[in-house]
């Protein structure tokens, strides 16, 4: 196996989420092929969990889908902050928690055949709960939910928000699943 090698690349369209490239690579066997590229900041994701042991979800309707749809807060980094300065801004701006004791659980690509797009998901403590910041183009509902209803609802296949599902494997396998589940947190 080896690599393309990039001909060129031409813009296609751009807006404050996303950019779109074709570009025009030369195979190995030398035929000419064009992708689409899907370009956009990194998204940062928050499983927080509570004193008590419950996740923090958020509800949310996603015209993409058609559907409302659970997973954990989250939203892209703006303005040059750190992942870990995102997680916190988007995390109290979704569901009026703040978050401490952040641990990066894991980094992923959406589509990597399709986009350079990467979500990394943090573990972290929900604490200070107030009510969410009011944004005016996400209507969210802020919900809790013990750890073991939540796996139940993943098995049963009532949750399919990827991120989420992923969220919850990766601190499954992680290091950090006793100091967040099984230790007082306080």
């Amino acid at each position: 196996m080896s690599r393309w090698k990039k001909i060129k690349n031409k813009f296609v369209f751009e807006n404050k989420w996303l950019k779109i490239d074709q570009v025009f690579f030369k195979l190995p066997n030398n035929k000419i092929y064009d992708y689409y590229f899907v370009r956009g900041n990194p998204v940062i994701a928050i499983l927080g969990i509570t004193i008590n042991k419950d996740v923090v979800l958020v509800k949310q309707y996603r015209p993409a889908t058609g559907k409302f749809m659970t997973d954990i807060p989250g939203g892209e980094t703006e303005g040059g902050e750190s992942s870990k300065q995102t997680a916190k801004r988007e995390f109290l701006e979704e569901t009026g928690y703040e978050i401490t004791k952040l641990r990066k659980l894991t980094t992923f690509y959406f589509d990597s055949g399709r986009s350079d797009k990467y979500s990394t998901i943090y573990v972290g403590q929900a604490i200070n709960k107030k009510e969410p910041l009011e944004n005016k183009n996400e209507q969210l509902k802020r919900f809790e939910i013990s750890y073991h209803k939540l796996l139940k609802a993943i098995k049963l296949g009532e949750i399919t928000e990827p991120t989420l599902r992923l969220a919850i494997l990766s601190l499954e396998l992680s290091q950090f699943k006793e100091e967040y589940l099984n230790k007082n947190l306080k």
